[in-house]
């Protein structure tokens, strides 16, 4: 089966949507039966698309102007992929926009809806209609999460029997990364800080974490788009390579995502996977993604958020560090816990080898396409199903302007990532895709549960965390392609 993918996320600055395309191109590539043929949607750039394609992968198409490509699939489905970029079985619209096909079957990934409530998101004012005209078009659209699946199903009326949902992954490196070292001393780090990834607009809620940060709590570390910058006990350090973004994250006290609408949220997963706690809003999509190893506070809220922030420290400095927020101790209004896998959290706290952490790099021979993260072993055969429950960003102006080191196409822009349930205990459903915060969630107060050590407590993140693999995420998406062809 032969898929003509759009890799034009692949180009410039690795963002969330970018990481989404590269990593599942390079597990299709793994497949026996998917050949892979990445096209560059674009002009500007296109001759870089060789270099930046996954091993396995092939560069395909040739350069066009991605506004006018974006101008005119909204209007009409011309022109077609094939005479871009010749023949395939299936065409595949990584980023919200589906390239019209004469005859190959459509998928597209809807990342989120974020756009529709907040327009300020969108990469430019036609941008909703032509996620519109994709999702209808399409023969199969894939969402990172149920309440994203959800969210489509209502407010694009796409039908359910047509939407897979299809989880992201996390990069095994994040399993064994270091706290800061000598090597990043030029970046100012404090020896204890909060992090945010993300951009400063509404959608990531910075501007509400700014409100909430005290002189009582640690320094915050805000790593995204802009120019290094130190004020007032926050530190911006712009975007980060890879390998120093994860470093960041895991010397980090907690990872804090207040934001007022995901679609995955795939920074908490990362977090869990480093073993660091999290405090994020209460929505459907990150407790979806949190698997109840988080603080829950409501969007929005910057007095819960700071007495989220500063229990965290008490807990802290009284010792009790079982209670940091994000344990199993401490998460507010949990949520039962599924994965992936749909199994129970129950024995989390094995799936890791060892508490040690590694170097931080891959592990020695087999590609990304064939290294799994430690614990990950039930994954292959125990992951949900194409449209089943799971126990998913974007590179339009919101879904992934995160900390990592953005890249534009039709249907992009530069965002951030997202990921979410409806109905999800703890929360009321007002919408399609948001919640309404539950009393436990409002106080910003986390449920006590038995004590546990602090080393306990991170291996049951990493263990849940292993649960998500970016394999299962292709198997998935190659089923999605068999409905479609």
């Amino acid at each position: 089966m032969r898929v003509l993918l759009d890799g034009t996320p692949l180009l410039g600055p690795r963002t969330g949507i970018g990481r989404y395309t590269a990593a599942l191109a390079a597990e299709l590539a793994a497949l026996s039966d998917v050949d892979v043929r990445a096209v560059g949607f674009t002009a500007r750039g296109h001759r870089e698309l060789r270099s930046a394609v996954p091993p396995g992968v092939r560069a395909a198409g040739i350069p066009a102007p991605a506004r006018a490509l974006r101008a005119a699939w909204r209007r009409v489905p011309f022109p077609p992929v094939e005479l871009l970029a010749g023949r395939g079985d299936v065409v595949h619209g990584t980023n919200f926009a589906l390239p019209p096909s004469l005859r190959a079957g459509g998928v597209v990934t809807v990342h989120d809806l974020a756009f529709l409530d907040i327009p300020a998101d969108a990469p430019d004012p036609g941008f909703a209609e032509l996620v519109r005209r994709s999702a209808h078009r399409a023969d199969v659209v894939c969402a990172p999460s149920e309440a994203v699946a959800a969210a489509v199903r209502e407010r694009l009326r796409v039908p359910r029997e047509r939407i897979a949902v299809t989880p992201l992954g996390v990069d095994p490196e994040w399993f064994t990364a270091e706290p800061p070292g000598p090597e990043l001393r030029r970046l100012g780090l404090p020896d204890e800080y909060y992090v945010f990834i993300g951009a400063s607009g509404p959608r990531k809620g910075l501007d509400v974490l700014l409100r909430a940060h005290g002189a009582d709590l640690p320094p915050l570390v805000v790593a995204g788009p802009g120019a290094p910058t130190r004020a007032r006990r926050v530190l911006r350090t712009g975007y980060l390579p890879e390998a120093e973004l994860r470093s960041v994250v895991a010397g980090a006290r907690a990872l804090v995502l207040p934001s007022r609408d995901e679609g995955f949220g795939l920074p908490v997963l990362e977090a869990l996977a480093c073993g660091v706690p999290v405090v994020c809003s209460d929505l459907p999509a990150l407790r979806e993604v949190a698997g109840g190893l988080a603080t829950f506070v409501p969007p929005g809220d910057p007095d819960a958020l700071r007495a989220a922030l500063r229990e965290a420290t008490g807990r802290a400095g009284s010792g009790d560090q079982s209670g940091r927020p994000g344990s199993p101790a401490s998460s507010g209004s949990r949520t039962g816990g599924s994965g992936p896998s749909g199994t129970s959290e129950s024995g989390a706290g094995t799936g890791r080898p060892s508490e040690k952490r590694g170097s931080g790099t891959s592990s020695p021979g087999g590609s990304p396409a064939h290294r799994e993260p430690p614990g990950a072993g039930g994954m292959e055969t125990g992951g949900p199903t194409e449209n089943g429950p799971v126990h998913g960003d974007r590179t339009g102006a919101s879904a992934d302007s995160d900390g990592r080191a953005g890249s534009s196409g039709p249907g992009t822009g530069e965002g951030p990532d997202h990921r979410g349930r409806p109905g999800t205990s703890g929360t009321d459903r007002t919408g399609p895709g948001h919640s309404r915060p539950s009393a436990t969630a409002r106080s910003g107060t986390s449920a006590e549960l038995p004590p546990g050590s602090a080393e306990d407590a991170a291996a049951a993140r990493r263990a849940y965390a292993a649960r998500f693999t970016w394999r299962r995420c292709a198997e998935l998406t190659a089923a999605a392609y068999e409905r479609a062809r």
